[in-house]
């Protein structure tokens, strides 16, 4: 994955997040092997579950029972906005050098007035507002890790709704 890289006095290694990055093919591929892996190691042979990363542009995620007599089999729909949203808001937080203090630094702080925005662009164009945000390698490396995560966590979730039948055929 490529980044943009400044030098800013003061800190080291800086880079600028990107939620693009997030939906690009290479990272649609990279999540579709991630939901694959969970998948094996989550879902026995008690039905079959297929995902797909759709592009609508939404925060959301979507379960439903696709028909069969065979066999029970689930489709999860995750959509790219869930996931720009989830990279964009700790992008946010983590601007915050009083979050995490100790590991790594962030440039400045977004001043974003709430988090109540309707949708994805109304938060870009927020952030589109303040300054240029700049993280050190260490905070990137949190931002990172909590994104993966945050990821791991809603795609166990989904796979638990239906594992306990939280989906009605």
């Amino acid at each position: 994955m490529k980044r943009l890289k400044f030098d800013i006095p003061g800190l080291d290694l800086n880079t600028k997040l990107n939620s693009k990055e997030t939906y690009n093919q290479e990272k649609i591929a990279a999540l579709e092997s991630t939901f694959n892996l969970l998948i094996s190691e989550l879902v026995t042979g008690q039905f079959k579950l297929v995902t797909k990363v759709i592009n609508n542009n939404a925060f959301s995620i979507s379960i439903a029972a696709l028909p069969s007599h065979e066999e029970k089999i689930y489709q999860i729909n995750f959509d790219v906005g869930l996931f720009k949203w989830i990279y964009d808001g700790l992008y946010i937080v983590l601007s915050n050098n009083n979050v995490f203090t100790g590991l790594g630094k962030a440039s400045s702080k977004f001043h974003i007035p709430t988090f109540n925005v309707p949708d994805w662009n109304s938060l870009d164009l927020a952030m589109a507002n303040n300054d240029e945000v700049f993280f050190d390698a260490d905070r990137l490396t949190l931002h990172d890790f909590l994104y993966t995560l945050c990821l791991s966590f809603i795609i166990r979730h989904e796979i638990r709704h239906i594992a306990n039948g939280h989906v009605v055929f």
